[in-house]
């Protein structure tokens, strides 16, 4: 069992009896002293929990299990108390309904009656099962009423720790990167194997991580790929992850011959490195069937694996294994520091610093071990505390240097109540699971995890809290981030894995088809392995009768198939549901049984392709919390009463390509936070957007181009958005109307990112200009526009694109300013606009220039500012040149202005000829690619590349093709080089 579960369940129960909700169903149904008597029952127990749950921690049998008898009661309390608050929701909703038969039968006097009776009946039941636990115990327990809540952390967004930041490894790479580039272990075996062993915590994969992303590595190899292998050994698998690794795209559903040719197809000819990540398997049959397959790379490819087991480094490799070991004294202090103490620097207490050394010289040199705990002591930073720690609680730890497990549940059993059964929660994915943030927190407010903060916070932004304090103290690792600095995914150290197993007991599951693993007491489970519809439905599932999350974490649609049959069993079985997860199953029909289960919080449909319609009675759910119908192609409509689901705040429905309107109930979802798309359609008015004003992340307006009072959708109101895609209907586009319809929709400042495609009318709106948090603004296909407003002073705009605008004359209307413009953008794309002329219309004047529409812009931004401060374009990194019909050059004074480019794409300029030979200055300059330009015949000298690619130009390729073209001095020395899809040279530059 979790411990900190059921303190935090009760607290829950006492929250919910105090609530409005509970005071108006005491008042409706007479039943206020039972409620009032059974909420003195559950706050007496609450206050012995915490000594009960340290004593369980301790091992101590007696309390073990009257704690499983108390967390039986507790959650049929829970269970009762939600039936409770759902059905008086429901007949609050009925009674505003139109007056029907069915409703006046269900509201008269003896219904209500019956009702009452009903509850107090079973009100007191509980009541009496709650006082009989609670009084039938032969041991003493301590009343500890109040436990710590979760503080928001002083450096919460800077303390965990980057790649970048990993400490006293550098010898390791270093010795490794020797090895990988050293061409004498090839001649042992013709792909070297080289192991890296240590125990668990160590840092292995941090070490490998280093090693793959070292400069000098990747241009030794053609090609790399990191491959996470975790505890099965499957070959198919295996080769699955690696061509996805190869070719950084999804592969489709093949079996092993058709994958291996896959395989052999990518690595042929090529000197590649693979990364075999935390490999278990010791059956060395498997691993020969995997090495054969390995064996085209050329001569120098290499393979690291890193393992615990040095069993499995003998049967993969003939070479010396490479022993990772604890770090070293010094090194694991410096480690300590960054993590315990304020500023990552040592304090000039000498007390505290001897305590802590005393603290490290017990973690082995483990940089898990040390980082946990250093976290756990920075937030609990006096010396008594300190010294408390080291005698009463380290000392009692085994200290044998192979288990760090006992050393992490220290930390473990230091975290508030909230966070520990929101870790334990986590045992319910595969290890290596890539976990994306924004559905855990969803996950955890489903099972009512996030109680609301004394500031009264939201349950998601409770949920961001309790992950950036779950990540700050090292439960989490490997955090990914969006391009607005936002954390998008993370993974699990299998260490804290393993502790997330061993604290949540038989409560989380992760099961296969036989569910052997699943008992009465299991709460949560997770379907690790395919369904198999031929088969009957495991019965060996039914024990769990009580269960409230079923989860599945297969990737793979094929290994997920579901039928109508086990939909209907999976909904009937399990009354007590908050969580169902059907994503990716390809069912084609959801059970109409569906909306008998009143307590669910969490459905997630995503990825069924098949379904067209949901049931009516998913309207139903009055509990509903988050509906995932994202990537559902062939949906083509939302339940027509979504407006009775009033608890919804997520409804995902990003890629349904089918939906073509919204239903009208829409807008009375105030709750709402998710709301990607939004469908302008015959029944669907802008106005229900009025009051979503809760709407956060991203969210897509499309059909625009009905005439209609567009200021009515509010969306200036909505702060939380970030990313705004507003599409018009091709088909319905009028001028006088898109013009307006725009003016209506400004966005409120927050916004980050604005897109406009296949507006109708002249002149984009002036509030443009006025959004000075944009980072990026892409405006496409509007064939009409002719006045963009002033962008250049936009002070965050990164990323600037203008696709197909075929009347646009001038980027900015106005003349130009006098200050720095464009001072943080970093990507420029301009293409398809045939008629530009300029970047400013200077004078009044729309005379046309001599200078090609492309380049005179740029040269006009140039000559305008060079006096200024910081140039223009001083910080772009990124310019594509695309469709620009008149361009034969591009002028040679434009480089020196561009100091910090690295990539630059050419596409479709069928009169471009060369380009600047100044090219070969630009230091940064990284990446070029020249693509359908038939003309292009000559490049720059000295080209200062790591990568050229040339593709559809005949002259170049004639010129450039091979090692005996005329022009292959001017490019030998560039690493990786695509011509026409062939890849002449990868990797090492050919002299």
């Amino acid at each position: 069992m979790a411990e900190g579960l059921l303190f935090d369940t009760v607290g829950k129960i006492l929250e919910v009896l105090a609530s409005q909700i509970f005071h108006e169903i005491g008042l409706a149904y007479g039943v206020q002293d039972d409620i009032s008597n059974l909420r003195d029952t559950v706050d007496t127990i609450q206050a012995v929990l915490l000594d009960a749950e340290d004593k369980h921690s301790r091992k101590d049998h007696a309390v073990t299990i009257w704690l499983r008898r108390l967390k039986d009661a507790v959650y049929a309390a829970e269970d009762l108390l939600d039936d409770f608050s759902t059905e008086f929701l429901r007949r609050k909703l009925m009674s505003g309904s139109r007056v029907t038969k069915e409703v006046l039968l269900f509201f008269s006097k003896y219904n209500q009656f019956a009702y009452a009776l009903e509850m107090g009946r079973k009100i007191k039941a509980i009541r009496e099962r709650l006082e009989s636990i609670k009084n039938d115990r032969q041991f003493h327990l301590l009343q500890q009423p109040y436990e710590r809540r979760v503080e928001n952390t002083r450096r919460e967004t800077h303390s965990f720790v980057h790649k970048e930041d990993i400490i006293g490894r550098d010898g390791d790479k270093n010795e490794i990167i020797d090895r990988l580039l050293d061409s004498s272990e090839s001649e042992i075996e013709s792909v070297a194997v080289i192991p890296i062993v240590g125990i668990g915590g160590l840092g292995k994969t941090a070490v490998a991580q280093l090693v793959y992303n070292d400069e000098d590595v990747k241009t030794h190899f053609n090609l790399r790929m990191w491959v996470c292998v975790s505890d099965i050994f499957d070959v198919t698998t295996i080769v699955e992850k690696m061509i996805r690794s190869a070719t950084n795209r999804e592969s489709e559903k093949l079996d092993l011959d058709q994958l291996q040719e896959r395989l052999r197809g990518e690595i042929d000819g090529k000197r590649y490195l693979l990364v075999l990540d935390d490999v278990w398997n010791e059956n060395r049959d498997k691993w020969l069937e995997l090495e054969a397959l390995l064996m085209n790379g050329v001569s120098g490819s290499k393979i690291v694996v890193t393992t615990r087991s040095e069993r499995v480094a003998r049967i993969t490799s003939k070479l010396p294994f490479h022993a990772l070991r604890g770090l070293p004294e010094d090194m694991s202090w410096s480690l300590f520091t960054r993590m315990a103490f304020e500023q990552g620097s040592e304090p000039k207490d000498s007390k505290l610093v001897q305590i802590g050394k005393d603290v490290v010289g017990k973690c082995a040199g483990v940089p898990l071990a040390i980082r946990t705990i250093g976290r756990l002591l920075y937030y609990n930073n006096t010396e008594t505390y300190w010294l408390h720690f080291r005698d009463d609680e380290l000392s009692k730890v085994p200290q044998e240097e192979s288990d760090i497990l006992p050393k992490l549940k220290l930390s473990y059993d230091h975290l508030p109540s909230p966070l520990k059964q929101c870790f334990a929660y986590c045992a319910l994915f595969p290890k290596d699971y890539l976990i994306v943030k924004e559905q855990l927190v969803l996950l955890w407010m489903a099972q009512g995890f996030l109680g609301l903060s004394i500031d009264n916070q939201c349950p998601e932004d409770v949920g961001h809290e309790y992950f950036m304090s779950l990540l700050s103290r090292s439960f989490f690792q490997d955090a990914e981030y969006d391009e607005w600095g936002n954390i998008i995914r993370c993974k699990i150290h299998d260490l804290m894995h393993d502790l997330a197993e061993s604290v949540a007991g038989t409560e989380c599951a992760k099961v296969k088809l036989d569910a052997r693993n699943v008992n009465e007491r299991t709460h949560h489970i997770s379907c690790v392995s395919g369904f198999d519809s031929s088969l009957e439905f495991p019965t060996a599932l039914l024990r769990a009768k009580n269960l409230r999350t079923f989860l599945s974490t297969v990737y793979s649609s094929s290994d997920r198939q579901l039928n109508e049959s086990y939909c209907n069993k999976i909904v009937s079985s399990f009354k007590c549901l908050r969580t169902l997860n059907l994503s990716n199953s390809e069912i084609e029909t959801v059970p109409s049984l569906i909306g008998k289960l009143k307590h669910l919080r969490y459905f997630n449909l995503s990825h069924n392709a098949d379904i067209k319609s949901l049931p009516d009675s998913v309207s139903r759910l009055l509990n509903l919390q988050t509906l995932d119908l994202s990537c559902c192609d062939d949906l083509v409509e939302l339940p027509r009463d979504i407006g009775k689901m009033v608890s919804l705040r997520h409804l995902a429905i990003e890629s349904c390509l089918s939906l073509t309107d919204m239903p009208n109930g829409l807008g009375q979802l105030t709750n709402l936070r998710t709301l990607p798309l939004f469908m302008v359609g015959r029944k669907t008015q802008l106005s229900q957007l009025n009051g979503l004003n809760k709407l956060r992340g991203s969210l897509r307006i499309e059909n625009l181009g009905e005439k209609q009072n567009s200021r009515l959708a509010n969306l200036e109101a909505k702060e939380g958005l970030q990313s705004l895609v507003l599409q018009w209907d091709a088909n319905k586009t009028v001028i006088y109307i898109d013009d307006a319809l725009l003016e209506g929709l400004k966005p409120h400042q927050n916004l980050k990112e604005l897109t406009i495609i296949r507006f109708g009318g002249i002149r984009l709106s002036s509030w443009l200009s006025s959004v000075t948090n944009l980072t990026m603004i892409d405006i496409s296909i509007c064939i009409k526009c002719q006045y963009i407003p002033e962008l250049d002073q936009l002070p965050s705009l990164k990323r600037l694109r203008l696709f197909k605008l075929s009347a646009l004359e001038y980027i900015s209307s106005s003349s130009p300013p006098s200050t720095t413009i464009f001072p943080s953008l970093e990507e420029l794309r301009i293409f398809a606009c045939p008629e530009l002329k300029g970047w400013w219309r200077t004078d009044g004047s729309t005379t046309q220039t001599a200078e090609p529409p492309f380049s005179h812009p740029l040269q006009q931004t140039m000559m305008r500012t060079t006096n200024t401060a910081e140039p223009p374009f001083s910080k772009l990194k990124s310019l594509t040149i695309e469709s620009i019909d008149d361009l034969e050059t591009w002028p040679e004074e434009m480089m020196p202005n561009f100091p910090s480019i690295q990539n630059i794409s050419i596409e479709l300029c069928p009169k471009l000829i060369s380009l600047p030979q100044r090219l070969n200055k630009a230091t940064t300059l990284k990446t070029v690619g020249i693509y359908d330009c038939p003309n292009m015949a000559i490049l720059p000298e000295g080209l200062q590349l790591q990568s050229l690619e040339i593709i559809q130009c005949p002259q170049l390729s004639e010129r450039c093709g091979n090692n005996m073209a005329v022009d292959w001095p001017k490019i030998a020395h560039i690493p990786n080089i695509r011509i026409d899809n062939d890849l002449i040279q990868l990797g090492d530059a050919i002299n």
